[in-house]
């Protein structure tokens, strides 16, 4: 039986694992190791989906990869999640324009 305790303790480990993919994923992006730290960061999405960083890193890497559709839907979901992160939204007018 799970306890609302047990829910807690998932959303925890959740967070804790998306922070390490995430972790790993810059030092990827430092080694210039684009399609590893994608994929890292795709992954961390999947167990964070509302966590406007995640998104903003994975923008980062869809441009290093030349994806570029990809990168102004990452900063676009970072910036649902996050209106404030001033990064995201630099790029994503980069991208865009205007």
């Amino acid at each position: 039986m799970n306890t609302p305790g047990d829910s807690k303790k998932r959303k925890a480990e959740r967070t804790q694992n998306a922070e390490e993919l995430l972790d790993r994923g810059r030092e990827y992006m430092v080694e210039k190791k684009f399609e590893q730290a994608y994929k890292l960061f795709k992954h961390a999405a999947e167990l964070e989906p509302e966590n406007a960083e995640v998104y903003y890193h994975l923008g980062i890497a869809s441009e290093a990869r030349n994806m570029i559709d990809d990168a102004i839907k990452a900063y676009q979901e970072s910036l649902k999640y996050n209106s404030k992160h001033k990064l995201a939204r630099q790029r994503l007018h980069n991208l865009v324009g205007g």
